[in-house]
């Protein structure tokens, strides 16, 4: 198996995956009535669905219909950090994070780790591909971006639970506007080629 096919089978089950604890975020999420579990939930589906369009891209063979697919893979980036910094916005308001506990909380920060090293190698080992390839672990990085910030809030919440959670909101806008940015600017890159 070639390097790019085992790329493609690996995202597939990711997106499957992904797509499945979609449903299981938004499930609790309306059932609990947490406004965090569903803006979530929304944030994994435009993540799940901009991989998805990935993979079509990648599929396809005429110039045109890739550009159309590489767009919109982007667009779902652009909503996932909007869907990112709406969420966090309440945090300015008063709301408190959920406090995991200490176990979970250093599972949350091993797991997030793991994922931001491997986002990053990823970049690197792929910055020469083409640009669904790229995406991909772009994607992937914005992901991890999320999960850092969800272990230093995990983290937080178990020594100082009282903390002003400003900087996570400044952290949150901040992953969100990267995420937003970087996907304007790879959009003007696929319609200069």
């Amino acid at each position: 198996m070639t390097s790019d096919e085992k790329l493609n089978q690996t995202t597939k089950l990711t997106v499957a995956a992904s797509l499945f604890w979609f449903a299981v975020k938004l499930v609790l999420g309306i059932v609990a009535l947490s406004s965090f579990l569903i803006a979530s939930a929304l944030f994994t589906f435009a993540l799940s669905l901009s991989k998805l369009f990935c993979l079509f891209g990648i599929a396809k063979d005429e110039k045109a219909e890739r550009k159309v697919y590489a767009v919109t893979t982007f667009v779902f980036v652009a909503l996932a950090g909007l869907f990112y910094c709406i969420y966090n916005v309440r945090l300015l308001y008063g709301f408190k994070p959920t406090d995991f506990g200490l176990i979970p909380a250093i599972a949350i920060a091993a797991v997030s780790f793991y994922l931001f090293v491997k986002s990053i190698v990823n970049l690197v080992r792929y910055r020469k591909r083409n640009i669904y390839y790229k995406s991909l672990k772009l994607i992937a990085f914005i992901g991890a971006l999320t999960n850092i910030l969800l272990t230093q809030t995990s983290l937080l919440m178990v020594e100082m639970p009282e903390m002003n959670q400003i900087y996570n909101v400044y952290g949150a806008l901040g992953i969100g506007a990267f995420a937003f940015i970087a996907s304007i600017v790879n959009v003007i890159c696929i319609f200069r080629k």
